[in-house]
Parts: structure tokens; sequence; C-alpha cells
């Protein structure tokens, strides 16, 4: 049987994480994930508005947005749902 998460699982995992403003590297380790794939991530979220940057220097930062905090919940609903 395979066990890799689910994209929604990773993205939910980074939206929680970045509830507490972390960096990159808190990222990777909330959502077990290598740094090229944490980035990819970042990216994709950043662009549909889910996370935000709130700090540039001396290390980029980053922030759950409203929108984002809303579909951390749906995700999480879903997930219990199918539970």
């Amino acid at each position: 049987m395979n066990h890799r998460r689910s994209e929604t699982t990773i993205i939910s995992e980074i939206l929680r994480a970045a509830l507490k403003e972390p960096g990159i590297t808190k990222v990777m380790y909330s959502a077990n994930l290598n740094h090229g794939a944490a980035e990819e991530y970042l990216d994709q979220l950043l662009k549909k508005g889910l996370i935000e940057i709130i700090a540039e220097l001396p290390r980029r930062k980053y922030r759950t947005t409203l929108r984002g905090k809303q579909v951390l919940i749906h995700l999480e609903e879903v997930a219990q749902l199918l539970q």
C-alpha cells in the first residue's frame, strides 16, 4: 500500500505552519519537505493568495492569509469526514 501524502495534506501542513509566521526552514520541518519542494509549494500558495510574505530581511517569513485560514478550515473538515 502506498503511504504517500496527498498534495492537500502537504498544503494543510504548510498553511498550519504559516500561522506562526515561520521562515522556510520551519516550513520544511513542519511539512516534512526538502528545500526545493518547500519553495515550490510556497510559490504556489503565494500566487493563490493563501500565504503572504511578511518580512524579507534578514530572512523571508510567511504568514497564512485570511483566505488561507478559510481554506485550511475546509481542508481539515474534509479530512475529518474522510477518517
